[in-house]
């Protein structure tokens, strides 16, 4: 009897074990956003523009600058401005 009953604590503490590899919903989320990006090419320079996690929320824009021939472009500023009147968001620059 007692061999019983050790033998059911290791099996559901073995099976409670293996529910800490099961990640919470809300990281499911993230992980299924890939980032939104968008490549700007101008003759005399490029952007590469990238907002991660691409869904609503908090989100890290990276922006990297090129020059016409492919080269790092030294800049003194860049402005970036969203907004989306269609939903009542007023233009947000940083």
């Amino acid at each position: 009897m007692i061999a019983a009953e050790t033998l059911l604590v290791f099996l559901v503490l073995g099976t409670v074990a293996t529910w800490r590899f099961t990640p919470p919903p809300r990281a499911l989320l993230d992980a299924g956003a890939p980032p939104a990006s968008i490549h700007i090419h101008r003759a005399k320079a490029m952007a590469d523009i990238r907002v991660s996690p691409g869904r609503a929320g908090p989100a890290s824009i990276s922006i990297s600058l090129l020059d016409g021939e492919f080269g790092p472009l030294t800049v003194k500023e860049v402005r970036c401005v969203m907004s989306n009147p269609s939903a009542g968001v007023e233009p947000i620059e940083r």
